[in-house]
């Protein structure tokens, strides 16, 4: 795992971590995205989706 992406995972709030590692698992079952890649896109989806609830 790439040391900036277990920084900014830890530093997230628990909820957006929680969808993190859900994104990241459907991403990786894809077969689309290696491990660092779909980390970093499961942390920007993660974060518009929790910013979106936010904002219903």
């Amino acid at each position: 795992m790439y040391k900036h992406l277990t920084k900014e995972l830890d530093s997230l709030d628990p909820i957006i971590k929680e969808k993190v590692f859900e994104i990241v698992e459907s991403l990786m079952i894809t077969g689309k995205y290696i491990e660092g890649e779909s980390l970093e896109q499961a942390i920007k989806s993660a974060k518009e989706w929790y910013y979106d609830l936010l904002e219903e």
